[in-house]
């Protein structure tokens, strides 16, 4: 079992103000890194480089804000980094954003966090790949159809797509 992590996984980690704090405490102890594959990609990582200055921005303390990214940094050394646009091709990667931004609420963002998870999959050979995020709106509530439409735009890879895309309360039960 390996896990993709959504940037609000790795911020509620670190960020005790954040609403799923203590369920992505939870977890990393359930699911420590060493003992099972964490991954994610280096637009996860500009991700969570965007937060810092949307949150100096809402007028969070400088002190609290290094504090969350010392601890964000320290967890992204432990973690995986795999960026996708290569293997996949720029064409067909930039293709897939385009197509799951609208599904995912038209957050182009969230659509790129999707298409290195569906990427992930594909290339990396791991039973029981598992995306983990906390987003309810655009993802959870649209699981399904992002699973349906990964393998219709990418038929090549059909049976490759093994993809969960779970919470992360559904990853503690």
């Amino acid at each position: 079992m390996a896990f993709f992590l959504d940037s609000c996984v790795i911020i509620g980690y670190c960020d005790k103000r954040d609403k799923h704090y203590h369920d992505c405490q939870d977890f990393f102890r359930k699911y420590p890194i060493g003992k099972y594959e964490h991954f994610t990609s280096p637009i996860i990582e500009r991700n969570l480089r965007t937060w810092r200055r949307r949150r100096a921005q809402d007028g969070i303390e400088d002190e609290v804000i290094e504090l969350i990214m010392s601890c964000i940094k320290m967890l992204l050394r432990k973690i995986i980094k795999r960026d996708y646009q290569g293997p996949m091709g720029i064409v067909q990667y930039r293709y897939l954003v385009d197509s799951f931004t609208p599904i995912v609420g038209g957050n182009e963002t969230d659509a790129f966090f999707i298409v290195d998870a569906i990427c992930w999959n594909i290339f990396e050979n791991i039973s029981a790949p598992t995306f983990v995020t906390s987003d309810y709106k655009d993802i959870i509530n649209m699981k399904e159809r992002i699973i349906e439409e990964a393998k219709l735009y990418l038929p090549k890879y059909e049976d490759k797509i093994t993809l969960q895309i779970k919470s992360i309360k559904e990853c503690n039960a």
